[in-house]
């Protein structure tokens, strides 16, 4: 079976590949989520959307990601005339314990590279965004503990503001990357990752934790990394998928469609074609000449899952 069980806290629908079922989590049914769709449900300090349906183990070998997408029948995305951001820059803040940890410049070389590609590109098709470009990273020795909530999250972010380890930017986007020991609320129970948003600073932020021990069949479609460590290369997917929506929909009310999904939701899992590194992992996109696993974005020109 491709999939592991889904907990009881979640509804889903399957559809039938290959002679492989693939979950797609849409219904979370207790706890503050009640009967709304995972993308449009979180409401913790702020409105805060999920990024990856959690709990799915698609499998590369089985599944044909490109038959999974056409096979997905998918309302179209649409703009609702409000405020997306025109020249984001990515900041991060390595959280926890990220000493000799390749991650760090894997990530970082990700970051500084995705702007130039051509899936970033489609970032223009929604009201001109314009190319994500990477600023700069400080870190944070577990200021807010192991066990993380939004709001904690949040400290995180105007601790390196106040104390100028960042910079104070309206078009940034500030990512809290967590290592492998630290835990957030939302972390491998009901998302991946999430990006939401100040309402008095306006001060965009995402958090994306390292998934390799405590959920690695959950956040990630592979079990080999192209790089060597499992960790970064799941995150990364998780990282563009936020950047994306947070870049499109950084308010939460300019581009979703009528299931309240942004345009990375509507594609998780996706990966069009795929190459083999030397290694047997699988990879379809090399940013900064490292190999890297992301998953398609909505292609607003056609209304489909897209690498470009």
């Amino acid at each position: 079976m491709c999939l592991r069980d889904t907990p009881p806290r979640y509804t889903s629908t399957a559809i039938e590949l290959d002679n492989c079922t693939i979950l797609n989590v849409r219904y979370i049914t207790n706890g503050d989520l009640t009967g709304k769709t995972v993308a449009n449900a979180v409401n913790l300090d702020q409105q805060v959307r999920d990024s990856i349906q959690t709990y799915v183990e698609p499998s590369i070998e089985n599944v044909n990601p490109d038959a999974l997408s056409a096979a997905i029948a998918q309302p179209n995305i649409t703009y609702h005339e409000n405020p997306v951001m025109k020249s984001p820059v990515a900041y991060v803040v390595w959280y926890g314990n990220w000493t000799g940890n390749s991650g760090v410049v894997l990530i970082e070389k990700f970051l500084a590279g995705i702007g130039s590609t051509s899936w970033w590109g489609m970032a223009t098709q929604y009201t001109n965004g314009s190319n994500i470009t990477f600023g700069q990273s400080t870190y944070d020795n577990y200021s807010q503990g192991t066990n993380l909530n939004q709001s904690m999250v949040f400290a995180i972010v105007t601790k390196a503001i106040s104390s100028q380890a960042l910079p104070f930017n309206e078009n940034g986007i500030y990512f809290v990357l967590t290592s492998f020991d630290v835990n957030e609320t939302e972390f491998c129970t009901s998302a991946c990752g999430w990006h939401s948003y100040d309402l008095a600073t306006k001060l965009i932020y995402s958090c994306i934790g390292n998934s390799e021990l405590q959920c690695p069949q959950s956040c990630s479609v592979q079990q080999t990394s192209p790089n060597g460590n499992f960790g970064a290369d799941a995150m990364a997917s998780v990282i563009a998928h936020e950047a994306m929506e947070a870049t499109t929909d950084p308010f939460m009310n300019a581009w979703f469609d009528s299931n309240g999904e942004e345009n990375a939701d509507k594609c998780a899992w996706t990966f069009g074609k795929l190459m083999r590194s030397s290694n047997g992992a699988y990879y379809n996109m090399i940013v900064g000449g490292v190999q890297f696993l992301i998953q398609q974005n909505w292609n607003l020109f056609i209304q489909n899952c897209s690498l470009f």
